[in-house]
This record gives C-alpha cells, structure tokens and sequence, in this order.
C-alpha cells in the first residue's frame, strides 16, 4: 500500500537526507527500542519472552526446521 504523495516523499527524503548518518541510525535504534517495548508488553508469559519476541518479529522468515532450531537455542539460552 502506498498513500503517500510523491511531494510529501520527496520532502522526507530530504529531510531524512539533512540528517547525519549518526542521526539516521539513532533514530532506527529508537524505532527498535520502541517496536521491542511494545511487543514486550503484549507478552503474557514473560518466562518465555525471547521465545515470543522471535516468534513475533521473524517468525515468517524461517522454514519451520530452521525455527525449531533457533527457539530450541533460544531455550537453553535462558
């Protein structure tokens, strides 16, 4: 979906592109920071956090093996 205006793109590109490099990057750990806090807040069992966070942010980009491998590290990562 794009509702976005060319003008109003345009505009942000520039804007983003004033910025540092330092700035832009900032920024994008922010954006994590606050993803991660959201996401956290929705978890029930915190027990289990680092399991529901993968699941949550990449558990689409993994064959089932490939996630079965990661989350049985992430147990006995805990």
């Amino acid at each position: 979906m794009k509702d976005t205006s060319e003008k109003m793109e345009r505009i942000y590109n520039e804007m983003m592109m004033k910025k540092t490099p330092e700035e832009r990057v900032k920024m994008c750990f922010s954006m994590l920071n606050t993803a991660r806090r959201i996401v956290l807040s929705t978890i029930k069992d915190k027990k289990n956090w680092r399991k529901e966070m993968f699941l949550r942010f990449y558990g689409d980009e993994f064959t089932p093996t490939q996630k079965e491998k990661i989350l049985r590290a992430l147990k006995n990562f805990s």
